[in-house]
């Protein structure tokens, strides 16, 4: 079945999100005044993702994997944060290319109205995965090879130890027509559904709202 008539509201948001700010630090945030428990030891995170190339506009998912390597449980808060809002706000994205370029934020001033969520408990050896849609923390809209880094408050207070965070490097690139035309024909195929059990990675899913590149636009249309 082609869907591609019921993508006129894609197009639209790929004409209007443009511009926007680049990714605050996580101490400028609502929750960090309101962390309590220390920077547990043991606690590290890692930053994977499928590939370390894309297309500019493809939906890249990013696993944020908390660990415990030390010899001692630890709790760690997540969730709050995410009804109404277009992403999880307690995490801290920023994708900086190699020559000191900073992409955009495609959602400035997220609306959110709470969430379910609460802390959680790892157990020494235990692992906590996140998936994140880094296209809808950071706006990448010119090629090149990019750091990208990531932040979460987890309700630790930093003190004594720092909080942990990941970073990965990513390689992007402008698609050709063909090639924009195989990513968008690739999103068709893929559930809309971003669904994934707590705690683990998600599989793949479409969200047509990445697809902000001009590449786009004559496939979408």
């Amino acid at each position: 079945m082609n869907h591609r008539p019921m993508l006129t509201s894609a197009v639209l948001l790929a004409l209007t999100l443009i511009g926007g700010t680049t990714c605050a630090g996580y101490e400028d945030d609502w929750w960090a005044p309101r962390a309590t428990n220390p920077v547990p030891a043991g606690a590290g995170v890692r930053l994977t993702s499928d590939r370390s190339d894309y297309f500019i506009g493809e939906n890249v998912l990013l696993n944020f994997v908390l660990e415990n390597a030390g010899t001692e449980p630890f709790e760690a808060s997540f969730g709050g944060d995410y009804r109404g809002s277009p992403r999880h706000l307690r995490f801290r994205i920023q994708a900086t290319r190699a020559d000191g370029a900073v992409a955009a934020d495609p959602y400035p001033h997220p609306f959110c109205m709470g969430g379910i969520g609460g802390p959680i408990t790892l157990r020494p050896g235990e692992q906590h995965c996140t998936s994140l849609p880094l296209m809808r923390y950071c706006q990448i809209e010119e090629p090149g090879v990019y750091a990208i880094r990531v932040a979460h408050g987890f309700g630790w207070r930093a003190d004594e130890r720092p909080r942990p965070g990941g970073e990965i490097q990513l390689a992007f690139r402008v698609p050709t027509p063909a090639e924009a035309e195989q990513v968008v024909a690739r999103m068709e195929a893929l559930s809309d559904d971003p669904n994934s059990t707590g705690g683990q990675s998600a599989p793949d899913y479409a969200d047509f709202s990445c697809l902000r590149h001009p590449a786009y636009l004559e496939p979408l249309l």
